[in-house]
């Protein structure tokens, strides 16, 4: 065995030990490890474990973006058409669905709600929502005038 392996194998383990105890105090009081076959083994398994930690986020950011494509196209293609509603058709809806209307808060300039989508197409129509910012956060990526309507006034009952 030459000069260079030898020094080689104690750099090995002492890397390791400093790794294994951050705190001076720890490494101090362990014992080292001098078994450089055990370390290489901890060690390799840590970095294959490491490795594919890395490729399941990488992958999980490849679905994660198609998932999002057909979010935002499904979003856009729900909320093409948002209409005003009446107070009559609100009153309709309320009878049919066993609502309030009292729950709702009407933006008069523009007859829609802060706190309820009035796009007929989206599954949440005219439900009541403390998180209708949430809701139309992602919309507003595709038309930006939407929520500065929905911001325009204070709201009226």
């Amino acid at each position: 065995m030459c000069i260079r392996d030898r020094y080689m194998g104690k750099y090995i383990i002492y890397l390791y030990h400093g790794y294994m105890y951050s705190n001076s105090y720890e490494r101090n009081l362990k014992e080292v490890n001098t078994n450089i076959p055990s370390i290489v083994k901890k060690v390799s398994g840590q970095l294959v474990s490491q490795f594919f930690e890395n490729k399941r986020k990488e992958q999980f950011e490849e679905l994660w973006q198609s998932i999002y494509e057909v979010y935002k196209k499904e979003v856009t293609i729900n909320h093409m058409k948002i209409l005003p509603v009446s107070q009559k058709q609100l009153q309709e809806y309320c009878q049919n669905n066993q609502k309030n209307e009292s729950e709702y808060f009407r933006i008069e300039c523009s007859l829609l709600f802060r706190n309820a989508c009035c796009a007929q197409n989206c599954p949440f129509y005219l439900q009541t929502r403390n998180d209708f910012a949430q809701h139309i956060q992602d919309f507003n990526l595709q038309a930006p005038s939407y929520l500065s309507l929905v911001h325009i006034s204070e709201p009226t009952r």
